[in-house]
C-alpha cells in the first residue's frame, strides 16, 4: 500500500469522513488516481466503518473506481451497496449489470448475487432455471450460501427437477461449513420426517449449531424441542435461555411463545435458566471464532442403540 494512501486510513480512524479540503482532496485522490486496490480497500471500510465512520456514499463512489478498473470482488460489493440503498427498478438493473460482470469473471459472490436476481426477479425478470445456473457456477466453487440458495430450488421444484433427497445433500454440503441457515434448514427437513430417536438428535444438534450462529429461528425451534422433551431431554429451564436468547433477537413466534413457557415454569427452572443464559453470554463473548461451538447438554446425549 503507498505511503499516502496509509496515511489517509491513519487519519481518516480519527474523523467521521473527511471532514476537511486537505482530506476531501486525498479521498478524490484515491478515487482518481489510486490503485482498484487501494479503492477496494477503503471502499469497504466505509462499507463496515472500520477506522471510519460507515458510509455508503463514500464506499459507493470508491468501489465504482475499482470496479471501473475489473476488480471483481469491488463489482460485486458495488452491486450489493446500490441494492441496498434503492428500490428502483433501474438501480436494481445496475446492481445486476456487476453481479453479472463479477459472475462472468468467475467470482462466487457475484454469481451468487446474479442467482439472487433472477430467482427474486431483481433487474432481470424472474428465471428459476438461470438462478439455478448461476447457483450451481457458484456451489461449484463451494460457496455455502450459494449452496444452501440451490438446495431450496431443488426442495421446491423451482428452475429444476424437485428433489428432497438432493436438497438434503446440498443442506448438508453447506451446514458442514458452518452456515447457519443451511443447519437449519436441514435441521426442519430432517424433523419433518424424523421417526427415530437419533433422526430427533440430529435435528436437535443441527439446530443448536445455528443457534450458537445466532439464528433466530433455530434458537426459537431449539426452544420447543426442549419445552417437549422432543429428540432431546424435557428441560424447561434450556427451553427458556433459547427462548429468550430468540425474543430477544426479535423472533415474533419466540415473544409470543415466551411468557407461555414462563407459565409452565417453577421458580427453581427460571432461575436455573437465568443462570445458563448468564454462563451462555459470558462464553459468547470468549468465542475466538465463528466455527466456534457450545455445549449446552448436547454432547452428553446419545442415540439409544
Amino acid at each position: 500500500m503507498s505511503r499516502w494512501i496509509f496515511l489517509l486510513i491513519l487519519a481518516l480512524t480519527f474523523v467521521a469522513g473527511p471532514s476537511s479540503a486537505d482530506e476531501a482532496a486525498d479521498l478524490e485522490q484515491v478515487v482518481t488516481s489510486g490503485s482498484a486496490k487501494e479503492q477496494y480497500t477503503l471502499g469497504v471500510r466505509y462499507i463496515r466503518g472500520k477506522g471510519v465512520d460507515k458510509d455508503l456514499a463514500i464506499a459507493e463512489k470508491l468501489l465504482r473506481a475499482a470496479a471501473g478498473q475489473d476488480h471483481i470482488l469491488a463489482m460485486t460489493n458495488l452491486g450489493i451497496v446500490i441494492q441496498h440503498r434503492t428500490t428502483a427498478r433501474k438501480e436494481f438493473v445496475e446492481a445486476t449489470k456487476w453481479f453479472r460482470a463479477a459472475a462472468e469473471k468467475g467470482m462466487a459472490g457475484g454469481q451468487y448475487h446474479l442467482g439472487q436476481s433472477y430467482q427474486h426477479d431483481k433487474g432481470v425478470p424472474r428465471n428459476y432455471a438461470s438462478a439455478a445456473e448461476w447457483y450451481g457456477k457458484a456451489a461449484a466453487q463451494e460457496l455455502p450460501k450459494a449452496i444452501n440458495a440451490l438446495a431450496l430450488l431443488y426442495r421446491n421444484g423451482l428452475g429444476v427437477e424437485m428433489d428432497f433427497a438432493k436438497a438434503q445433500e446440498l443442506y448438508r454440503q453447506a451446514a458442514k461449513k458452518g452456515y447457519s441457515k443451511a443447519q437449519y434448514n436441514l435441521a426442519i427437513m430432517t424433523l419433518k420426517t424424523a421417526v427415530t430417536q437419533s433422526e430427533y438428535l440430529t435435528a436437535a444438534k443441527l439446530l443448536q449449531a445455528a443457534a450458537v450462529r445466532n439464528h433466530r429461528a433455530a434458537q426459537y425451534q431449539l426452544a420447543k424441542m426442549y419445552e417437549q422433551g422432543e429428540g432431546v431431554p424435557w428441560d424447561h429451564s434450556r427451553a427458556w435461555m433459547w427462548m429468550k436468547i430468540s425474543a430477544d433477537n426479535g423472533f415474533k413466534r419466540a415473544k409470543a411463545g415466551l411468557p407461555v413457557l414462563v407459565d409452565k415454569m417453577g421458580a427453581d427452572e427460571l432461575k436455573l435458566g437465568e443462570e445458563l443464559l448468564r454462563d451462555y453470554k459470558v462464553k459468547q463473548k470468549k468465542k475466538k471464532s465463528r466455527k466456534s461451538s457450545l455445549d449446552y447438554g448436547m454432547k452428553a446425549l446419545t442415540a439409544p442403540a
